[in-house]
């Protein structure tokens, strides 16, 4: 899968926003759970306990900053993320800033599903 480039912010607006965007906790599950690997919309749906309609338009959100891309894999989207840096970031979030023992990495899908 392609990375594309990495976000750059020219100044703290600019991050202040991106910010905004991972802030939202829908969105950063999504994130977490795109750690994973590439997943479709109706694998998040099953994860996040959530209609489609919802999780479309939050990737759609992140699509549009260029954290995430997607793929056609037969009649599936795949969901993945695009920027090296971000991953980094959300498994440091993970592993030094989560302390309520909630995993977010692991998707708790069945690899059947």
């Amino acid at each position: 899968m392609q990375t594309l480039d990495e976000p750059k912010f020219n100044n703290l607006n600019e991050l202040a926003g991106f910010l905004r965007i991972i802030g939202n906790q829908q969105r950063l599950r999504i994130l977490f759970r795109l750690l994973n690997g590439p997943c479709c919309v109706c694998d998040l749906t099953k994860y996040l306990n959530r209609l489609q309609p919802c999780i479309s338009q939050h990737l759609m959100v992140l699509r549009q900053a260029g954290l995430i891309s997607s793929e056609r894999q037969g009649w599936k989207r795949l969901n993945f993320i695009s920027s090296e840096k971000l991953k980094h970031c959300l498994i440091y979030m993970q592993t030094s800033w989560l302390t309520s023992g909630e995993i977010l990495i692991k998707s708790g899908l069945d690899e059947n599903d």
